[in-house]
């Protein structure tokens, strides 16, 4: 079994959401049903999304 497969199994998919107090992109466990557009893969896909005003460049 890989690892993706056994992370589903369990429901816990670590993913990462823009705070916007903090101005950070932070991990959170998704459990894999439900939420909202704030659920991104990679915290470099949170940032280059939700960063606003200010210009990062990441790879």
């Amino acid at each position: 079994m890989t690892w993706a497969m056994e992370q589903t199994k369990v429901g816990k998919l670590e993913r990462f959401y823009f705070d916007a107090q903090n101005s950070s992109c932070d991990l959170f466990l998704y459990s894999g049903e439900g939420g909202n557009q704030n659920n991104f893969l990679t915290e470099i896909d949170c940032l280059n999304n939700c960063y606003i005003g200010k210009i990062i460049i990441l790879f």
